[in-house]
């Protein structure tokens, strides 16, 4: 049964999806299918801990395994469209013998995150003494011959790479203490990849992101962006400079960006329906001035029954909003209602695993085969 106190619409509602929606994104995943040396097509999930993957179920701690980032990638895949997630942005989740957010990155010699520089993903890790390092383990070895060091020059510092267990750093990465977010490319011989470590050889080094990439045979690029306790403020364009979410984001410089956001919103009173509009209204107008484009996703769970009145106000806003700046929109809040037949968790925060995978495999085939 759908909720009473929502306006009546189908479980899945694919609001202004027309088949010429997207074509940024469907031409660089046409290039990708093609083997186009050189393409870089990234698609970044970007909203609270339900794009995190955090799993109200229990079932797994390993949430970067199960979020819907990942069964979009893996439904791209199945559809002919080369897709892999062998990256990491945020490292406030790694394994450190609490749960964890992603079991593919294991920090090194007692190096922690810093709570309070958030970028893209989460916090940054620091690495400033003798041991301090990151690893990260791709869930299937794949052929690479570049990866993306991504982090917060904030102090000097020096860090290594080392690529499949070696010995021989594969480069030195220098910071100069700018105080901006950076992104350094690596280049080496192509060669299956198992696991990649950075190491701290001196200053303070803030390590935010890791990704791989071929630059002759192409794959779409999945990042999972999302921010566990986030709300709709971080799609306020910030400042393009600073450790901060917006500056990371617009640096990576993604294909096309989903947003999911609300839940913390309105969980904790923190923006009314029509300021989380607006915060979207306002990250659609830098989105299209950076020619990124951007498909806002409403399915936190059960907001129709924990937030009735809030999301009475908020659809038909989204949806006015979305005609205005002729942007996608995915309403499913009746589809992950509490009272929708897939929904067996009590939790008004998060979803279980089965309903991530939903999510992936529903928006990729949007985006594969149109609305």
């Amino acid at each position: 049964m759908a909720d009473p106190n929502i306006p009546q619409v189908p479980l899945q509602d694919n609001f202004n999806l027309r088949n010429d929606a997207l074509l940024l994104t469907r031409l660089q995943m046409g290039k990708v299918i093609n083997g186009n040396a050189g393409t870089r097509c990234k698609i970044v999930f970007y909203g609270d801990s339900n794009f995190v993957g955090t799993n109200g179920a229990g079932d797994s701690n390993n949430y970067a395994v199960t979020s819907p980032a990942k069964w979009f990638m893996y439904w791209l895949n199945k559809f002919g469209c080369p897709a892999q997630q062998d990256n990491c942005f945020g490292m406030d989740g790694a394994a450190s013998g609490t749960a964890s957010a992603d079991e593919r990155i294991v920090f090194l010699g007692g190096a922690s995150p810093a709570y309070g520089l958030t970028c893209i993903g989460g916090f940054v890790l620091v690495l400033n003494a003798t041991g301090n390092g990151v690893a990260f383990t791709p869930i299937t070895p794949a052929t690479y011959d570049h990866v993306d060091i991504w982090y917060w020059d904030g102090y000097a510092s020096t860090v290594n790479v080392y690529l499949n267990g070696s010995s021989t750093s594969t480069q030195t990465i220098t910071g100069t203490g700018t105080g901006n977010m950076v992104c350094t490319t690596v280049a080496f011989t192509a060669q299956s990849i198992t696991t990649i470590s950075v190491i701290w050889a001196s200053g303070t080094a803030c390590i935010s992101g890791i990704d791989f990439w071929n630059s002759v045979t192409p794959s779409v690029e999945v990042i999972n962006g999302g921010i566990s306790g986030a709300a709709s403020n971080l799609l306020i364009p910030g400042a393009t400079t600073g450790c901060n979410p917006w500056a990371s984001l617009v640096l990576l410089a993604p294909t096309l960006v989903y947003s999911n956001f609300s839940n913390n919103d309105f969980n904790n009173q923190t923006y009314t329906p029509a300021q989380v509009t607006a915060n979207y209204k306002s990250a659609a107008a830098a989105f299209q001035a950076a020619s990124i484009e951007f498909w806002p996703i409403i399915a936190a769970p059960y907001i129709s029954t924990y937030y009735p009145s809030e999301t009475l106000q908020w659809i038909p806003l989204m949806h006015e909003m979305c005609l205005q700046n002729d942007l996608p929109l995915c309403n499913w809040t009746n589809r992950y209602g509490q009272n929708a037949s897939l929904v067996g968790n009590p939790s008004n925060l998060h979803s279980p695993y089965y309903i991530y995978e939903d999510i992936g495999r529903r928006l990729a085939t949007l985006l594969f085969f149109g609305g």
